[in-house]
């Protein structure tokens, strides 16, 4: 059965949330400190957890427009294309921080890619 990671990215931290391609049922997995560490730390969970696909949530302005941090995770994602094999995808991210920022404040991110993954899950 395939895994797909959804990837929340930013500045600090990166959320990592965890579905099963063909149940579709997901969980949140993981907080990940965005150091130096970061991409070792990242392919070993993909290769510990047999990861197939990695969903990242593309952060765009509410009217459609590029931003800053839009631009940070395109330049995260081609780092990481250079790093791992798998395919990579995005999705709008839009207000989901602001969903679940007041309800889980501790596990935020990890909560934030899970909703990147069921909104990308939810159309195909």
């Amino acid at each position: 059965m395939s895994k797909i990671f959804g990837l929340d990215y930013g500045d600090k931290r990166i959320g990592l949330a965890i579905a099963e391609s063909e149940s579709k049922a997901m969980a949140p997995f993981k907080i990940l400190k965005n150091n130096k560490n970061l991409f070792s730390e990242l392919k070993k969970i993909i290769n510990e957890e047999e990861i197939e696909e990695i969903i990242i949530g593309l952060p765009v302005g509410l009217k459609n427009q590029e931003t800053l941090q839009t631009k940070k995770v395109k330049d995260f994602i081609n780092k990481l294309k250079k790093e791992i094999i798998i395919p990579i995808k995005t999705e709008d991210e839009r207000l989901t921080s602001k969903l679940h920022k007041n309800v889980f404040k501790k596990r935020i991110d990890a909560l934030s890619a899970m909703s990147i993954l069921e909104s990308y899950l939810g159309r195909h």
